[in-house]
C-alpha cells in the first residue's frame, strides 16, 4: 500500500536527517537516500540550504500525474528541526547564468544562459508558451533538459509546470510575430 511505503520512507529519513545536516555531500548517504526514494516510484528528490536549515523535496519529475502523489507524500512528512519539506523543486534563484548539467549519458555539460533569448506568448488564462534561442552547441535533448532545469530553478518546478504550457527551441524567431526576444534573466519578471 502506498501510504505504508511513504511512512516507511519518512521513518528512514528521520534516522538520517541529522547526518545529512552534518555532512550533506556524503555520497554513501546520498546513495542510501536515493535507494529509499526509488521505492516510492518514479519521483525524484533533492535537498539543499533553506532559510533556517535545509529543505527536502520530492519532485514529480515534470509529470502532472505525479503532483498529487508528491504533495500527499510531503503532507505525511515529519516535523524535524532545521528541515522544511516541499513538493516540487523550489525556486532557487532570481537569475541563473551558468550551471553544470549531467545528461542521461553521464556527460557533464556546462550550460550558460547569458545569451539565451526568449519570445513569450501570454494567454488569457495566465499561462505561457515560450520560444527559445539557446547559445551554445547543445543537442536538442540536452537543450530541453537544460531549459527544464533552468526554468524550474527560476520559477520553481510546480509553478513552471502549471504556468508554462509549451517551450520550443528555435533557430530564429517567427518573422510574423511583432514580439522581440528578451534575455533569459528577465523571464522571472515576466512570468508571475
Amino acid at each position: 500500500m502506498e501510504i505504508d511505503k511513504i511512512n516507511n520512507f519518512w521513518l528512514f529519513f528521520k534516522t538520517v536527517a541529522s547526518e545529512i545536516l552534518n555532512n550533506p555531500e556524503d555520497l554513501e548517504l546520498i546513495n542510501r537516500l536515493d535507494d529509499e526514494v526509488s521505492k516510492l516510484g518514479e519521483i525524484s528528490w533533492e535537498y539543499g540550504p533553506a532559510n533556517d536549515g535545509f529543505y527536502f523535496c520530492l519532485s514529480p519529475n515534470f509529470r502532472f500525474d505525479l503532483i498529487p502523489y508528491t504533495e500527499f507524500a510531503i503532507s505525511l512528512s515529519p516535523s524535524l528541526p532545521s528541515w522544511e519539506f516541499v513538493s516540487g523543486k523550489p525556486k532557487k534563484l532570481d537569475s541563473i547564468e551558468e550551471f553544470s548539467l549531467v545528461d542521461e549519458d553521464g556527460t557533464e555539460n556546462i550550460i550558460n544562459t547569458k545569451n539565451w533569448c526568449a519570445v513569450v506568448y501570454k494567454f488569457k488564462d495566465a499561462t505561457y508558451d515560450i520560444d527559445f534561442i539557446l547559445d551554445g552547441n547543445l543537442d536538442e535533448k540536452v537543450g530541453y533538459l537544460a531549459l527544464d532545469t533552468a526554468m524550474s530553478n527560476l520559477l520553481g518546478e510546480i509553478n513552471y509546470m502549471k504556468k508554462v504550457n509549451d517551450v520550443k527551441i528555435v533557430n530564429e524567431f517567427d518573422s510574423n510575430t511583432n514580439k522581440k526576444g528578451v534575455n533569459f534573466a528577465k523571464l522571472a519578471e515576466i512570468i508571475i
